[in-house]
């Protein structure tokens, strides 16, 4: 997926968050080719990132609170300090990911 495009979706999923839904739009990533992107600090709660290729991003203190992340693969993804609070974490390829000082309450693994 094209950064540019990636910004938007992110840029109208801030909006959606700020106005509890009135405005912007939920971020669906599935099934995106997201390798390597930062999403470092990043309040994406609530995204959809099922059955996307994530392998070597980082999420490193960002707040991924209810996200989708099914059938996702994190190969090596960075979770430093996020917070992952009921994410749904089911078929996803967890093989290397740093989960250190993570927030993991309720999720579904």
């Amino acid at each position: 997926m094209h950064q540019r495009k990636i910004k938007a979706i992110i840029e109208q999923h801030q909006k959606w968050l700020e106005t509890k839904g009135k405005f912007g739009t939920r971020a669906d990533f599935y099934h995106a080719d997201l390798t390597e992107y930062d999403f470092s600090f990043l309040d994406l709660s609530g995204a959809n990132f099922e059955k996307a290729d994530l392998k070597w991003s980082s999420f490193k203190g960002a707040t991924l609170k209810g996200c989708n992340f099914k059938s996702a693969n994190m190969e090596g993804v960075n979770l430093i300090e996020a917070n992952m609070e009921e994410a749904d974490l089911r078929f996803t390829d967890l093989d290397g990911v740093n989960l250190a000082w993570s927030h993991i309450k309720n999720a579904i693994f």
